[in-house]
């Protein structure tokens, strides 16, 4: 499992910005991380030959940003930092040239932020961080004094060698966390046939090669976690698994390391539907 001792929180002062302060103040201090809380201002003060150029750091930020979550924070090394420019590239800009081990924002903002934070913000860093991305979008619903619980962790996969990573690094994290594990798998739905039994009779086949599959990955990841395999709708299911399972982190995989094949193509409706926060590897 990888050590996080630098975590980039982008915040947008939003009041889910300000819940989810709670999961990077206790992620910091179960890891011994910095926390670096950047604020990008994204206020265009014109554009020249069809090039955005940015206004400078608003004065209000400031405050704003000194006094964000202060209380939370207290114990916590933390860097407060104040950039201008496209608030998705400044955060990817800052992980490559500063370095951080792990992005935690939640997927919600606020006023005219939010159509980023839903839209563009949320799907570009997913894209393009070189690092997990912690991500929550439904932090809104969860009750302010609620402290994060990781006594039971599900990881979802596909079944090919990508998963196998993905696994593997869940397997580590729940070790490391003493968390039950989980390992979640969504067969494709099988359109109704008209006889009526070729579908449930391929629709088991599926699920019965998926879980030989599950044992032998879990061999290659030397994990023992509880195999839930069903059919249908992956970002329902794998919600289905985490909330049957009392889940407080969903894992995922993305791009080249766990992400590739049908699993990836439903990353945002795993985030979206999940009960809990979703870490993407």
């Amino acid at each position: 499992m990888r050590n996080f001792k630098r975590i980039l929180f982008p915040v947008a002062f939003s009041p889910e910005c300000e819940k989810a302060a709670t999961d990077v103040a206790y992620w910091a201090r179960r890891f011994d991380a910095e926390v670096i809380i950047l604020h990008v201002d994204h206020t265009p003060m014109m554009v020249l030959e069809g090039v955005v150029v940015w206004e400078p750091p608003s004065t209000s930020a400031s405050p704003a940003l000194t006094n964000f979550a202060v209380e939370e924070f207290q114990g916590v090394k933390v860097q407060r930092l104040l950039r201008t420019g496209e608030p998705a590239t400044e955060i990817i800009k800052y992980v490559r040239n500063e370095g951080a081990d792990l992005i935690m924002m939640p997927t919600h903002g606020l006023g005219l932020f939010r159509r980023f934070v839903l839209g563009s913000i949320t799907a570009k860093v997913l894209h393009d961080a070189p690092c997990p991305v912690w991500t929550s979008a439904h932090v809104h619903e969860r009750d302010d004094a609620a402290v994060p619980n990781l006594s039971s962790v599900v990881c979802a996969v596909d079944v090919d060698e990508p998963g196998v990573h993905t696994l593997r690094y869940a397997g580590g994290f729940a070790t490391g966390m003493s968390a039950t594990l989980t390992v979640a798998h969504a067969v494709p739905y099988v359109p109704a046939s008209p006889e009526g039994n070729f579908d449930q009779d391929l629709r088991m086949d599926l699920i019965k090669f998926a879980k030989e599959r599950l044992a032998e990955m879990q061999v290659s990841a030397d994990t023992n976690g509880t195999e839930c395999v069903g059919a249908g709708n992956v970002g329902e299911f794998v919600a289905h698994a985490a909330r049957s399972h009392k889940a407080g982190l969903v894992i995922i995989g993305r791009g080249r390391k766990g992400g590739l094949g049908r699993l990836r193509t439903h990353d945002y409706s795993i985030i979206r539907e999940s009960p809990c926060p979703v870490l993407s590897l």
